[in-house]
């Protein structure tokens, strides 16, 4: 996962908090820097979860 599914901007950080989810499933929490919306990613589910929307910009 590379490009934000909203905006199609690259990410350009990963958050790394959150242990439970990183060591339970394995997941990725993302971060996009233009939209500043938080996506989870599992390796056993094909699709990024939206967990937190930020505001766009316009």
């Amino acid at each position: 996962m590379s490009k934000c599914p909203s905006c199609n901007s690259g990410f350009r950080k990963r958050i790394t908090r959150n242990s439970y989810l990183r060591l339970f499933f394995k997941a990725k929490i993302y971060k996009c820097h233009e939209c500043k919306v938080k996506y989870i990613r599992i390796p056993f589910i094909t699709t990024s979860i939206i967990i937190k929307k930020g505001n766009k910009k316009k």
